[in-house]
């Protein structure tokens, strides 16, 4: 699973510039994408996908984050709303991923608003960020229900928040992706305006209501977008380092050597903090209150290893020279997508935590 082609790798690589020129990614590393079926990394194998357990997963992501961070980005978060199969109407399901270039992906902030009618909903709002736009099959988002004119709540006062999945077709794209890193994953704007879909078009997500027995369905979702896109940092980071290598260890200043040795040696130790968290947060026989306290040691280690990872990459950068400022260089590419990734709000603790 974690084996990548010498000859894939660097055809992915060659055609990072041309996807960032376009802002997506190009015909052929889609369809790289879709014969390796990396969208589908978290779909049944009754359903053509490859059901990869989560810690064979993070290593491949990482690995496609190290040759382009856009590239790795994109197939991480489309993969990670496949994920949602396992809380999908099973009829639904079926039907989606039947076409072998299906992609998921959209929004998890609960900016649009479902009216229940009928045996479904009437739906309107905008969503922002929806990674791999221009090649998305199907959308999901969240909405906050309504019934009428009234806004549903829990018991204690907060809004009541609901999953749906709209087709392509349905959505209008806006163009508006205009970060300067991870140009390529093209994550534009999506909106729906009194859009009707039956109430099978919605989903929970919750560990407790998966149909389906493999334990990468039951993993809570915090700590599985967490993982997902720390690993994601990491491989940008270490590809970082290595191309900042060629430059930094052809210094004959022994300083800048014992640098970028230690930059990168702290990464790794992290990185193997970090993977024997997940190791041991799939051991099955946990009581809930072992899970839930490894569950937030694999938080605390995702956090800790973006950190190092972004601690590293600052302390070399400064030596990078002009490779690293000017923007048709892969060193430069690298660190923009570093940079625009950081701000993801998964991916950097408040001051103080």
């Amino acid at each position: 699973m974690n084996f990548i082609s010498e000859a894939a790798q660097e055809m992915l690589r060659q055609e990072a510039p041309a996807a960032e020129q376009q802002g997506s990614l190009t015909e052929r590393q889609l369809a790289l994408i879709y014969q390796e079926k990396w969208f589908r990394l978290f779909v049944p194998e009754a359903l053509g996908g490859l059901q990869c357990p989560l810690p064979e997963a993070l290593q491949l992501q990482e690995r496609l984050a190290g040759i382009d961070g856009s590239l790795g980005w994109t197939i991480t978060l489309c993969a990670g709303a496949a994920w949602f199969v396992a809380f999908l109407d099973e009829s639904l399901a079926q039907e989606i991923f039947s076409s072998p270039k299906v992609c998921l992906g959209g929004s998890g902030a609960a900016s649009g608003r479902a009216v229940k009618e009928g045996n479904g909903y009437r739906i309107s709002g905008q969503w922002r960020f929806a990674t791999g736009a221009p090649h998305l099959t199907h959308f999901t988002a969240n909405c906050q229900l309504w019934e009428g004119n009234q806004p549903l709540t829990r018991p204690d006062g907060s809004p009541l928040i609901q999953s749906f999945i709209f087709k392509q077709e349905e959505v209008q794209v806006v163009d508006d992706w205009r970060a300067m890193g991870l140009v390529a994953t093209g994550s534009h704007t999506f909106r729906v305006q009194d859009l009707w879909v039956p109430a099978t078009r919605s989903f929970i997500i919750d560990a407790a209501l998966s149909r389906l027995d493999h334990p990468v369905y039951h993993y809570p979702f915090l700590q599985f977008a967490e993982a997902t896109l720390g690993v994601n940092y990491c491989g940008m980071s270490l590809q970082f380092l290595a191309l900042a290598g060629n430059i930094l260890l052809s210094n004959k200043n022994s300083a800048l050597h014992r640098l970028h040795h230690a930059a990168t040696t702290k990464i790794l130790a992290e990185r193997e903090r970090f993977y024997k968290a997940i190791e041991a947060s799939m051991r099955q026989e946990s009581s809930k209150t072992e899970e839930s306290a490894l569950m937030h040691q694999v938080s605390q280690a995702c956090r800790a290893l973006v950190t190092v990872c972004r601690e590293a990459v600052a302390a070399v950068y400064p030596y990078c020279g002009m490779a690293g400022a000017d923007t048709q260089t892969a060193l430069n590419r690298v660190w923009r997508d570093l940079h625009t990734a950081s701000q993801h709000a998964l991916l950097h603790p408040l001051p103080g935590h």
